[in-house]
């Protein structure tokens, strides 16, 4: 009976060992299971954060761009409308009714055979 007694307490430690190794390599399978899933879900954060980042720089740098396009846009139309470059010349832009345009070199319209203080006859 004492054999008996010693074989049963034998196959006891052996399955409470066997049970023990079950639970630890689960813990430790579960321990390897969260420590995957916190990765993955951290890079899933960090690829978003990082697209999110790429989509707002690269729709601010198109609205600059359009913006710059359609401020030359809108100096170019001003200037080809005036003739003057961009546009921006202050002053009138054409000679008063019966006026005579001003020659580029500063001379005075009129005759030009006259000497200063000459009386013309004719």
């Amino acid at each position: 009976m004492v054999v008996v007694v010693v074989e049963v307490v034998d196959v006891v430690v052996e399955v409470v060992i066997v049970v023990v190794v079950v639970v630890d390599v689960s813990v430790v399978v579960v321990d390897v299971v969260v420590d995957v899933v916190v990765d993955v879900v951290v890079m899933v954060v960090v690829v978003v954060v990082v697209v999110v980042v790429v989509v707002v720089v690269v729709v601010v740098v198109v609205v600059v761009v359009v913006v710059v396009v359609a401020v030359v846009f809108v100096v170019v139309v001003l200037g080809m409308g005036t003739g003057d470059p961009f546009g921006l010349t202050p002053g009138p832009r054409v000679t008063p009714l019966g006026a005579e345009p001003v020659s580029p070199l500063g001379e005075t319209p009129g005759p030009s055979g006259t000497p200063l203080g000459a009386i013309d006859d004719g």
